[in-house]
């Protein structure tokens, strides 16, 4: 029973984290518009009432959810799947009720998205719950959730949300390099491609911050058996990666505008 506590705490809390995260940085990208313009009377796939901020909630909303039900699977270790499901009752319901919203208020759009929300919740939760107990049965020992200990989980669900915010930040000049880097060619080839290169560049250092913070709470990294100094070691290099991110960006950033305006 403490387990399926645990697992329903941890899924709801770092369901709402990711999803605060990409919500507050990016907030006209992941929205729901359930009340205008209303939707007509007429089967119409295109137009208003064909928000793509509402599709992109979804997406997001299922990414969380996944991402979410993993951790809870793999902390029940039993039924992974079938309690990652009833964890995710609560945002099942609060689907439930933005379908009846949208249909009677909202747009076209909105009402189909909220309807495909619900039964696309339930399955990703399970599958992403079973997932997670595979994970854990198969790779790591029974006393740690994916090779880390459990009391970690209470304090990394902030940093999560910090981390999550920069990447959602960051993610529109990402889509616009990439689009102009599909669009480019000729002479200008190399200079969208370095483009590109720096774009990734925030996404790439994110991704080996939380890389060495994971072989640190794992032991793997430092031979060190205090909890609570992987603890400050990992936090610490939270707060300092960011910033040497960040500088490395404003050097490199002047060369890449050099190399953009002359067109290479």
């Amino acid at each position: 029973m403490q387990r399926k506590i645990a697992a329903f705490i941890a899924f709801n809390a770092y369901l709402l984290c990711i999803l605060s995260a990409f919500y507050s940085a990016l907030p006209e990208t992941f929205r729901l518009d359930l009340f205008s313009p209303p939707s007509p009377l007429a089967l119409r796939f295109e137009g208003p009432q064909w928000d793509h901020r509402s599709f992109s909630f979804l997406l997001l909303s299922l990414m969380a959810t996944s991402i979410a039900a993993a951790l809870a699977g793999a902390i029940v270790k039993n039924r992974g799947g079938v309690i990652a499901a009833q964890s995710a009752i609560p945002l099942t319901l609060w689907w439930v009720e933005l379908f009846f919203v949208a249909l009677f208020t909202g747009t076209l759009g909105a009402s189909v998205i909220t309807l495909a929300a619900i039964p696309l919740t339930v399955f990703f939760s399970a599958y992403g719950g079973k997932w997670g107990e595979w994970m854990q049965r198969a790779y790591f020992p029974d006393k740690t959730i994916f090779g880390i200990h459990p009391y970690h989980y209470t304090w990394m669900v902030f940093p999560l949300f910090v981390y999550g915010a920069m990447a959602a930040t960051w993610l529109p000049y990402f889509a616009e390099a990439l689009f102009q880097n599909w669009r480019g060619g000729g002479a200008e080839t190399l200079a969208r491609s370095l483009s590109f290169i720096y774009t990734l560049l925030p996404f790439l250092g994110l991704s080996v911050l939380l890389y060495l913070v994971y072989k640190i709470l794992t032991g793997r990294l430092f031979k060190i058996e205090s909890e609570w100094a992987k603890a400050l070691i990992s936090v610490g290099v939270l707060l300092v990666g960011p910033i040497l991110l960040y500088r490395l960006l404003l050097v490199i950033g002047p060369f890449m505008e050099q190399i953009s305006s002359k067109k290479l």
